[in-house]
């Protein structure tokens, strides 16, 4: 296994838990808190399955294959030391990914207005 791979697998495997631990949290806020948009919860078990193990599951997997992907394909600089992750394809591929899933995002929150 080679740095690159444990490097890319390490960060992928960060994000992924922290968005699955994000996602149980605003699951159960969202629950307790009567939120519209949450499950409808009753006494049934899948319910509850789904929302406590299959939404953080499937959101960690969702990030780590992204991050995972991204981290490899640009590996930071390794010629030279430094305290931040330096990705070289972020400027052409990264940030404008993220710019557009920012705007579809907007756009679906005015449409659905």
């Amino acid at each position: 296994m080679t740095e690159r791979f444990q490097r890319a697998t390490r960060l992928g495997t960060r994000v992924g838990l922290w968005v699955a631990a994000f996602s149980v949290v605003k699951n159960l806020i969202s629950w307790r808190l009567g939120d519209r948009w949450s499950l409808d919860l009753g006494n049934r078990l899948f319910d509850w399955v789904t929302l406590l193990l299959l939404v953080p599951a499937a959101s960690f997997a969702l990030f780590f294959v992204l991050v995972f992907v991204l981290a490899f394909a640009f590996p930071p600089a390794t010629d030279r030391p430094s305290a931040r992750l330096d990705f070289p394809g972020a400027g052409k591929v990264v940030w404008p990914i993220i710019g557009l899933l920012v705007a579809a995002t907007v756009y679906i929150v005015i449409a659905l207005r």
